[in-house]
Protein backbone atom coordinates (compact mmCIF):
# COMPACT_ATOMS: atom_id res chain seq x y z
CA UNK A 1 0.00 0.00 0.00
CA UNK A 2 1.24 3.38 -0.98
CA UNK A 3 -0.35 6.85 0.37
CA UNK A 4 1.01 10.24 -0.88
CA UNK A 5 0.05 12.98 1.06
CA UNK A 6 0.00 16.44 -1.18
CA UNK A 7 -0.32 19.52 0.68
CA UNK A 8 -0.64 23.42 0.77
CA UNK A 9 1.77 24.58 3.62
CA UNK A 10 -0.10 24.66 7.02
CA UNK A 11 -2.15 21.73 6.56
CA UNK A 12 -0.64 19.32 8.79
CA UNK A 13 1.07 16.83 6.49
CA UNK A 14 4.00 15.77 8.14
CA UNK A 15 1.84 15.27 11.14
CA UNK A 16 -1.35 13.22 9.87
CA UNK A 17 1.78 11.57 7.57
CA UNK A 18 3.48 10.10 11.14
CA UNK A 19 -0.04 9.14 12.37
CA UNK A 20 -0.87 6.80 9.27
CA UNK A 21 2.97 5.55 9.37
CA UNK A 22 1.84 4.50 13.03
CA UNK A 23 -1.52 3.27 12.39
CA UNK A 24 -0.81 0.63 9.40
CA UNK A 25 3.33 0.52 9.97
CA UNK A 26 4.93 1.86 7.34
CA UNK A 27 7.59 3.92 6.62
CA UNK A 28 7.23 7.92 6.13
CA UNK A 29 9.29 9.40 3.65
CA UNK A 30 8.90 12.95 4.34
CA UNK A 31 11.53 15.68 3.49
CA UNK A 32 14.07 14.77 6.32
CA UNK A 33 13.95 11.09 5.38
CA UNK A 34 14.31 11.53 1.35
CA UNK A 35 17.20 14.24 2.20
CA UNK A 36 19.16 11.67 4.08
CA UNK A 37 18.29 8.86 1.69
CA UNK A 38 19.42 11.30 -1.07
CA UNK A 39 22.43 11.96 0.78
CA UNK A 40 23.58 8.12 1.59
CA UNK A 41 22.79 6.86 -2.07
CA UNK A 42 24.64 10.27 -3.73
CA UNK A 43 21.27 10.73 -5.28
CA UNK A 44 21.20 14.10 -3.40
CA UNK A 45 23.85 15.70 -4.99
CA UNK A 46 22.57 14.96 -8.47
CA UNK A 47 19.48 16.54 -7.84
CA UNK A 48 19.57 18.99 -4.85
CA UNK A 49 16.30 20.93 -6.10
CA UNK A 50 14.32 17.78 -5.86
CA UNK A 51 14.97 17.85 -2.52
CA UNK A 52 14.03 21.18 -1.43
CA UNK A 53 11.02 20.85 -3.69
CA UNK A 54 11.65 23.61 -5.60
CA UNK A 55 12.08 23.52 -9.17
CA UNK A 56 15.43 24.86 -11.02
CA UNK A 57 15.44 28.82 -11.68
CA UNK A 58 12.83 29.67 -14.33
CA UNK A 59 15.13 30.21 -16.90
CA UNK A 60 16.93 27.13 -16.84
CA UNK A 61 13.34 25.40 -16.26
CA UNK A 62 12.16 26.60 -19.50
CA UNK A 63 14.92 25.46 -21.76
CA UNK A 64 15.03 22.26 -19.59
CA UNK A 65 11.55 21.77 -20.72
CA UNK A 66 11.79 22.67 -24.40
CA UNK A 67 15.05 20.63 -24.51
CA UNK A 68 13.52 17.80 -23.02
CA UNK A 69 10.20 17.76 -21.78
CA UNK A 70 9.32 14.09 -21.14
CA UNK A 71 13.12 13.66 -19.24
CA UNK A 72 12.25 16.16 -16.99
CA UNK A 73 9.23 14.21 -16.01
CA UNK A 74 10.90 11.62 -15.49
CA UNK A 75 12.87 12.92 -13.01
CA UNK A 76 11.00 12.33 -10.10
CA UNK A 77 10.32 9.20 -10.77
CA UNK A 78 13.36 8.23 -11.63
CA UNK A 79 14.72 9.98 -8.54
CA UNK A 80 12.17 8.15 -6.11
CA UNK A 81 12.78 4.44 -7.94
CA UNK A 82 16.37 4.95 -6.25
CA UNK A 83 15.31 5.90 -2.71
CA UNK A 84 12.38 4.08 -2.27
CA UNK A 85 10.76 0.73 -1.41
CA UNK A 86 8.68 -0.30 -4.37
CA UNK A 87 5.77 -0.54 -1.99
CA UNK A 88 4.21 -0.16 1.51
CA UNK A 89 5.24 3.32 2.59
CA UNK A 90 3.84 6.99 3.38
CA UNK A 91 5.17 9.49 1.37
CA UNK A 92 4.93 13.14 1.79
CA UNK A 93 4.86 15.65 -1.25
CA UNK A 94 7.21 14.89 -4.57
CA UNK A 95 4.96 14.37 -7.04
CA UNK A 96 3.71 11.34 -5.35
CA UNK A 97 0.38 11.57 -6.56
CA UNK A 98 1.68 11.32 -10.31
CA UNK A 99 4.56 8.97 -9.98
CA UNK A 100 2.66 6.55 -8.16
CA UNK A 101 -0.63 7.25 -9.00
CA UNK A 102 -1.59 4.56 -11.67
CA UNK A 103 -1.01 1.71 -9.17
CA UNK A 104 -4.35 0.46 -7.64
CA UNK A 105 -2.60 0.23 -4.04
CA UNK A 106 -1.82 3.73 -4.16
CA UNK A 107 -4.40 6.62 -2.52
CA UNK A 108 -3.58 9.57 -3.21
CA UNK A 109 -4.48 12.61 -0.93
CA UNK A 110 -4.36 16.43 -0.99
CA UNK A 111 -4.39 17.91 2.28
CA UNK A 112 -5.75 22.34 1.93
CA UNK A 113 -7.23 24.95 4.49
CA UNK A 114 -8.24 28.66 4.65
CA UNK A 115 -4.86 30.96 4.35
CA UNK A 116 -5.82 31.93 7.82
CA UNK A 117 -5.81 28.84 9.47
CA UNK A 118 -2.81 27.57 8.28
CA UNK A 119 -1.04 30.97 9.22
CA UNK A 120 -2.46 30.18 12.12
CA UNK A 121 -0.96 26.66 12.15
CA UNK A 122 2.65 28.19 11.58
CA UNK A 123 2.40 30.53 13.73
CA UNK A 124 2.08 28.49 16.39
CA UNK A 125 4.09 25.59 15.07
CA UNK A 126 7.09 28.14 14.91
CA UNK A 127 6.54 30.43 16.79
CA UNK A 128 6.51 33.04 14.17
CA UNK A 129 5.07 36.17 13.93
CA UNK A 130 1.88 36.51 11.72
CA UNK A 131 3.94 38.53 8.83
CA UNK A 132 6.28 35.72 8.99
CA UNK A 133 3.27 33.06 8.44
CA UNK A 134 1.79 34.83 6.50
CA UNK A 135 5.15 34.96 3.83
CA UNK A 136 6.22 31.08 4.55
CA UNK A 137 2.62 29.70 3.62
CA UNK A 138 2.55 32.17 0.43
CA UNK A 139 6.08 30.98 -0.74
CA UNK A 140 5.92 27.30 0.14
CA UNK A 141 2.68 27.34 -1.89
CA UNK A 142 4.14 28.75 -4.86
CA UNK A 143 7.40 26.92 -4.60
CA UNK A 144 4.96 23.32 -4.88
CA UNK A 145 3.09 24.53 -7.48
CA UNK A 146 6.53 25.35 -9.42
CA UNK A 147 8.09 22.32 -8.28
CA UNK A 148 4.53 20.39 -9.23
CA UNK A 149 4.83 21.83 -12.70
CA UNK A 150 8.44 20.92 -13.55
CA UNK A 151 7.86 17.67 -12.94
CA UNK A 152 4.78 16.58 -14.08
CA UNK A 153 3.42 18.93 -16.43
CA UNK A 154 -0.12 19.27 -13.89
CA UNK A 155 -1.33 21.93 -11.73
CA UNK A 156 -0.79 21.11 -8.20
CA UNK A 157 -3.99 20.54 -5.71
CA UNK A 158 -6.38 19.94 -9.32
CA UNK A 159 -8.76 17.71 -7.71
CA UNK A 160 -9.00 14.87 -10.33
CA UNK A 161 -5.45 13.99 -9.47
CA UNK A 162 -6.52 12.64 -5.82
CA UNK A 163 -8.75 10.14 -4.58
CA UNK A 164 -9.27 12.16 -1.74
CA UNK A 165 -9.07 16.45 -1.53
CA UNK A 166 -9.56 16.98 2.75
CA UNK A 167 -9.83 20.57 4.20
CA UNK A 168 -7.62 19.43 7.28
CA UNK A 169 -7.78 22.77 8.91
CA UNK A 170 -11.51 22.64 9.16
CA UNK A 171 -11.73 19.20 10.27
CA UNK A 172 -8.89 19.14 12.40
CA UNK A 173 -5.70 16.64 11.38
CA UNK A 174 -6.89 13.67 14.00
CA UNK A 175 -10.34 13.91 12.39
CA UNK A 176 -8.56 14.21 8.83
CA UNK A 177 -6.50 11.27 9.82
CA UNK A 178 -9.45 9.28 10.33
CA UNK A 179 -11.23 9.72 7.31
CA UNK A 180 -7.90 9.01 5.29
CA UNK A 181 -7.99 5.68 7.23
CA UNK A 182 -11.49 4.81 6.36
CA UNK A 183 -11.38 5.41 2.69
CA UNK A 184 -7.89 3.35 2.69
CA UNK A 185 -9.69 0.73 4.34
CA UNK A 186 -12.84 0.84 2.11
CA UNK A 187 -10.74 1.14 -0.96
CA UNK A 188 -7.87 -0.84 -0.36
CA UNK A 189 -9.83 -3.37 2.20
CA UNK A 190 -7.07 -2.86 4.99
Amino acid sequence: MIITLARQCGSGGTQIGRALADKYRLPLYDMRALTEAGKATGVFERAPEFFAERPMNSLLSAISLAADKSGVRRGAKTILAELLPPDDFILIGRCGNVVYGDRPDCVRVFLCGEFEARVKVLMSRYSLSEGTAEQRVKENDENRLAYHDYYTGRVWGKADQYDLTLNSCRLGFARTEEMIEHYVDQVLGR
